[in-house]
């Protein structure tokens, strides 16, 4: 039996945490980009802007999918580095 008195604590595993963000942002991107090209949807999609100037061309595109995992990918990181950095104030076991 361990002596420790802390729990086990949950962790997020960063770089799963960081790849999953990554292929959500990407995949939003996408469909973003993908709305903007339905005939007679006229919806804004600033979300395209924030990672592509260029949102009208394939280079775009891809410009745009691969800043927005980057920031994805950062973003998740982060906050599972913050998330398991503060465990210790997790409740402790009696």
């Amino acid at each position: 039996m361990p002596s420790s008195t802390h729990p086990p604590s949950a962790r997020i595993p960063l770089i799963r945490a960081a790849a999953a963000a990554a292929a959500a942002v990407g995949a939003i991107y996408l469909a973003c980009w993908a709305g903007t090209r339905v005939p007679g949807l006229t919806v804004s999609h600033m979300f395209l802007a924030l990672f592509s100037a260029d949102s009208n061309s394939t280079a775009g595109l891809v410009k745009g999918i691969g800043w927005a995992a980057v920031f994805g990918a950062f973003g998740a990181a982060a906050i599972a580095f913050f998330y398991n950095s503060f465990a210790f104030l997790a409740p402790r076991a009696r």
